[in-house]
């Protein structure tokens, strides 16, 4: 698909963030699902961590033929938060969404995303989506978010999954990614729903999520002894507190999976 030259030329309307590292197997469908998007409005901005494959070359054949498409590169690998930080940095669109570099998107999933939060006047947003094996080819499951999620419900489980969230541009600016965090995405949410803001869900899937097994996430026990580590010492929830969402969170996803 050719962007139209008002597309281009532009304010978009949506900024995508995707960090890349050794992509080089998966990169291209994602991509791919970006510049097959419906709504043509949008900058992809790549930025690579430092890869030894052929990340790189890969992503500069989109960039030569797209003018929609932006490669950054770091220097030395900085790590996905501080990578992401530097696509937040650089985003222009009313709109932010975040993209793995593993993850790929259906064709409507930015126009229906969009036009969900114009028509409910929200700030924060996401979708449900296919969790599937590492080849793409076989769905594992299919996360229906819930329809509101409010700080409190975070506390208990992050049911925003990472590459169908959008946030408007001066909500997602307001925060950064923490590095060196097992949990950056979880700790980058929380930061947004500070102050009463709540996350709506749209719960049609509209992602795919590649299952890693040999990704930090898969390892529950660090993940769930993290998960106790921000809720009593960032978040400085006193015990009697910390301990009801710890158990919800340890129940609903350590123990069931």
């Amino acid at each position: 698909m050719t962007p139209s030259t008002t597309a281009v030329s532009s304010r978009p309307l949506c900024s995508v963030i995707t960090a890349a590292y050794n992509s080089a197997s998966t990169i291209e469908k994602t991509i791919h699902s970006v510049i097959n998007q419906t709504e043509t409005n949008w900058e992809l901005i790549v930025i690579d961590d430092g890869s030894t494959d052929e990340t790189v070359s890969l992503i500069e054949k989109y960039t030569k033929d797209d003018p929609r498409i932006h490669l950054l590169m770091n220097k030395v690998n900085r790590g996905v938060a501080e990578t992401r930080n530097r696509g937040l940095e650089e985003a222009r669109g009313s709109y932010i969404a975040f993209l793995d570099s593993d993850d790929w998107w259906e064709p409507e999933k930015l126009q229906k995303q969009i036009a969900f939060m114009r028509e409910n006047c929200c700030h924060i947003s996401c979708t449900g989506y296919h969790r599937v094996d590492y080849t793409g080819e076989s769905i594992l499951s299919t996360i229906t978010p819930p329809s509101c999620m409010s700080l409190k419900d975070l506390y208990k489980k992050n049911d925003i999954g990472f590459s169908t969230a959008m946030v408007e541009n001066s909500l997602a600016k307001t925060a950064r990614f923490q590095t060196g965090e097992l949990l950056e995405d979880f700790l980058y949410w929380l930061d947004l729903l500070k102050n009463g803001q709540e996350a709506l869900s749209l719960a049609e899937p509209l992602a795919f999520y590649r299952s890693v097994p040999s990704s930090r996430s898969s390892n529950k026990i660090k993940m769930a002894a993290a998960r106790w580590r921000v809720l009593r010492q960032r978040e400085r929830l006193p015990i009697h507190r910390a301990v009801p969402y710890f158990l919800y969170y340890a129940y609903t996803s350590v123990f069931r999976r």
